[in-house]
């Protein structure tokens, strides 16, 4: 990366098959170009209390301002925290189902009420972010005004969702610029025996410590 430069482009060949992840097949290797153009963005992020720290973005978006670039960079985790609530607040990390068609018909039952509590946080933000606003806490207003849509009037309804976007408006969480999250588990778990066996043939050892 020239040392004179905060931006610079260059081509990335395609490289040889045998240098692929193994789940890329000859196939997929044909149909990829032979050249793209990649862009590098020097960025630096600045923290109060910390010292500032420099780093290359690379990305193949030849249009968008540095600035904004960086910006969807610092905003990277609000990612991952919507995939959590997916999984754990939706309660879809792990699906009980028999057959894979049932179980890709409850996660798309799962997403869409995903979607919609998100479209009802947009509703409800009123000029803050969207990000302010509690996933749990959307949601959980939600189920708690759910059994009174069933024996409403439509007026009543129509106040009853004001009332709605009211509670999920007072949901907000506080700005926390720069908060590491780091990616470790918070609970111990449990010491049990893993189930390796039908129910009417397991035999659970009296000490926890023999597995």
């Amino acid at each position: 990366f020239p040392k004179a430069k905060d931006e610079y482009r260059t081509l990335w060949s395609k490289p040889k098959l045998s240098q692929c992840p193994e789940h890329i097949d000859d196939a997929q290797w044909q149909e990829l170009p032979q050249d793209i153009e990649v862009r590098y963005i020097r960025s630096r992020f600045e923290r109060k209390g910390f010292r500032p720290v420099v780093k290359v973005i690379a990305t193949t978006d030849l249009e968008t301002p540095p600035e904004t670039v960086q910006a969807q960079y610092t905003s990277r985790w609000d990612i991952e925290l919507c995939f959590r609530d997916i999984k754990i607040t939706m309660e879809l990390d792990f699906i009980r189902a028999k057959s894979a068609s049932m179980a890709r018909k409850l996660y798309g039952f799962g997403l869409i009420a995903h979607n919609l509590i998100r479209w009802q946080m947009l509703r409800a933000c009123r000029g803050a972010s969207p990000r302010q606003i509690s996933f749990t806490g959307a949601r959980e207003a939600l189920r708690r005004c759910c059994e009174l849509f069933r024996t409403r009037t439509y007026g009543e309804r129509v106040r009853l969702q004001a009332t709605i976007e009211e509670l999920i408006h007072d949901e907000k969480l506080p700005l926390r610029p720069g908060r590491h999250q780091p990616r470790v588990k918070k609970r111990r778990p449990k010491k049990f025996q893993l189930m390796t066996k039908p129910r009417h043939q397991m035999v659970v050892s009296p000490s926890r410590r023999k597995k």
